[in-house]
């Protein structure tokens, strides 16, 4: 809404203003009277506002003055899906929301927070790093008017997936297995703990430890690791340890 003024306007000494005529788009059509009124533009644009004042002995006289309606601005908004569990496995769908009350949009700007962006409408996006990520979306509108808009997803931390190997793979009692660990972390962090639980009542927390079984059987050998933020994986597997041969004996003839 503009508001209008023209309070100021005078008559001669022998009269006095009887009419004010207002003409906001400058169409010799009379869209209000009084010395104060308000208009509301439709559309941007420059428009020459016309006034006319009559005296009470029938004189008149025009002022016009320019009013710049500009450009709105857009606004910029959007919603996504799932709002919760989001790790860097699940695909989020963004589904623009954005409006222009005087145009319309020509262009997104996707900034994900992890290095990533994306210029579609509403894209589908998959994180690449855990923790907070500040999502924002800019709209540009037909105007070259912007808008920009920010949410902030909690992209969770994965469980790392334990895994190990054994050499020799056909042990024997008393002989050294070579454990080697061969987990990973899906955010490609640093692990920071592991512990052996070797089912013979030994236990280790190097990561790639030796160990021998004395007696024959099978073990569930079990790996648990940890992460940077204490989540945990486990993995085992049975270990069968078999006894030596028995030793040749040679009976001279």
């Amino acid at each position: 809404k503009v508001n209008f003024d023209c309070s100021r306007s005078s008559a001669s000494s022998v009269s006095s203003i009887v009419k004010y005529e207002w003409d906001f788009e400058n169409d010799r059509v009379i869209d209000a009277e009084g010395a104060r009124t308000s208009y509301t533009y439709l559309n941007k644009g420059i428009y020459s506002c016309r006034l006319r004042v009559t005296d009470s002995i029938g004189e008149w006289h025009e002022d016009t003055c320019l009013v710049n309606v500009k450009n709105q601005s857009p606004t910029a908004l959007f919603a996504f899906s799932p709002t919760e569990s989001i790790n860097i496995h699940v695909n989020v769908n963004f589904v623009d929301q954005s409006s222009d009350r005087d145009g319309y949009i020509t262009s997104w700007a996707w900034d994900f927070g992890d290095g990533t962006s994306a210029t579609l409408q509403s894209p589908t996006h998959k994180f690449t790093m855990k923790g907070s990520c500040q999502v924002s979306l800019t709209v540009i509108d037909n105007d070259g008017a912007r808008n920009t808009t920010t949410h902030t997803i909690i992209v969770l931390n994965l469980s790392p997936s334990a895994n190990f190997n054994y050499t020799p793979t056909n042990p024997r009692t008393d002989v050294d297995i070579q454990f080697s660990d061969r987990s990973i972390d899906p955010e490609n962090m640093t692990l920071s703990s592991w512990h052996w639980d070797f089912g013979d009542g030994y236990t280790s927390d190097l990561q790639n430890p030796v160990h021998k079984f004395a007696l024959k059987g099978d073990y569930n050998v079990t790996l648990t690791v940890r992460d940077d933020e204490g989540a945990a994986g486990t993995f085992f597997t049975v270990v069968s340890i078999i006894e030596p041969p028995p030793p040749e004996i040679t009976v001279p003839i």
